[in-house]
């Protein structure tokens, strides 16, 4: 895995999840309907659609799936950001620390999602700091 790669997969799944988003903003009257598609109570659906930064990634999925969208890029990005520790580790010091710092990742908090999920905002931050570090590279 190189770290191209993994942004094209996390900018793959941005867009997936915008459209999810459009689909779920005509829907979220019925947010009862949805509690059986995405195991949450009707109050958790509504305070995602209140702070959609805390959807996470496994939510996007079965909800693609609920409308009849594809979710490659949710899987792609499922298999993809669990390689992104030992790429992490791999790198020289110096530049591992500068890329943890830009996507404001600590070791704890990428063991962390690894374990559960990643929050959306998790995915944005990441984002950010692959861009900006890898417009930092040398070419």
């Amino acid at each position: 895995m190189t770290a191209q790669y993994l942004l094209e997969s996390l900018l793959s799944f941005q867009n997936t999840y915008r459209v999810v988003m459009r689909h779920f903003n005509d829907d979220v009257r019925n947010a009862r309907l949805l509690e059986p598609v995405l195991g949450l109570t009707n109050n958790s659906i509504r305070q995602r659609y209140n702070k959609p930064q805390l959807w996470r990634i496994s939510e996007i999925r079965r909800l693609a799936v609920h409308y009849s969208l594809s979710e490659t890029a949710c899987v792609r990005v499922q298999e993809t950001l669990p390689q992104l520790q030992p790429y992490l580790q791999q790198l020289p010091g110096r530049q591992r620390r500068r890329l943890e710092r830009l996507s404001q990742l600590s070791n704890r908090k990428l063991t962390n999602r690894m374990a559960t999920d990643w929050l959306i905002a998790d995915v944005n931050e990441l984002i950010t700091g692959l861009t900006n570090w890898l417009a930092d590279q040398p070419a």
